[in-house]
């Protein structure tokens, strides 16, 4: 049987994909914000290390595979909180698992997007260096001067840095 984490597994992409995987027999370690076996908030940093934390814990630091469903959309606020799940929490969980993840058998990662990663070009991309660099005060300031389109500059900015990290990880 193999072990597979599920970020946003409790709503949404994560749920659907956590009972289709269930359903064929995987044991799935479920993290979000509420009703799961972890429960995390993937917007701070003691949140993304204790789900990190946890799920080692439980799969006995051996994963299968990971998939990484959680994410916000433009109108929640503060918009910061966007950025960290959508960014920051994805990285996170990719780069803290990524141990686990080349001890298992099958082992794989998904990490969803969104059509609005192509909205603009990394080189324009207002929120990309700060992603990058984990620079999440640095987020926080260009996300406040971006007024009535801060959730939008999040949501996209974000979902635009996380094909950029998973290629260079991939490596």
């Amino acid at each position: 049987m193999s072990v597979i984490a599920i970020t946003g597994s409790g709503s949404g992409i994560g749920a659907a994909t956590a009972a289709r995987l269930q359903e064929r027999g995987h044991r799935v370690l479920g993290v979000d914000i509420k009703d799961a076996d972890i429960i995390a908030d993937l917007s701070q940093p003691q949140g993304r290390a204790s789900a990190v934390a946890a799920v080692l814990a439980r799969c006995e630091g051996k994963l299968d595979g990971l998939a990484l469903c959680a994410g916000l959309g433009v109108v929640v606020k503060p918009h910061t909180k966007i950025a960290a799940v959508n960014y920051f929490g994805v990285v996170a969980l990719l780069d803290g698992l990524r141990a686990a993840l080349e001890r298992g058998s099958a082992r794989s990662a998904v990490v969803v997007s969104s059509v609005a990663s192509v909205q603009l070009t990394w080189e324009k991309n207002p929120i990309g260096s700060a992603l990058e660099a984990g620079d999440e005060a640095q987020v926080a300031a260009v996300l406040a001067g971006a007024g009535d389109y801060a959730g939008n500059v999040a949501y996209a900015g974000s979902k635009n840095a996380l094909p950029v990290a998973v290629r260079r990880r991939a490596v």
